[in-house]
């Protein structure tokens, strides 16, 4: 992940960890405060590939060499896209 994206995610999770305004408890706000922003990449592998990006595509936008690397994020991907569209029918 480039510096300064990372940067702006860890500063981002860092600001929300102590916004009083948001209704978090103890617990939310530690987790906050210890996420790292390479945990986001198994969520954006499945959401891209349940809404239908292709999973070599999803593979090149997580700058993987192989999709062995990102298998098991896009197998939960594609089994949230098969959901849906067994809801739709």
């Amino acid at each position: 992940m480039p510096d300064g994206l990372y940067r702006m995610l860890t500063t981002t999770l860092l600001r929300l960890a102590v916004d009083s305004t948001l209704p978090l408890d103890e617990a939310e706000r530690r987790l906050l405060r210890r996420a790292a922003p390479n945990a986001l990449r198994p969520t954006f592998a499945i959401q891209a590939v349940a809404n239908d990006i292709p999973p070599d595509v999803v593979q090149r936008l997580l700058g993987q060499a192989s999709l062995q690397t990102s298998s098991l994020p896009v197998r939960w991907g594609e089994e949230a896209q098969l959901t849906k569209h067994r809801e739709r029918s």
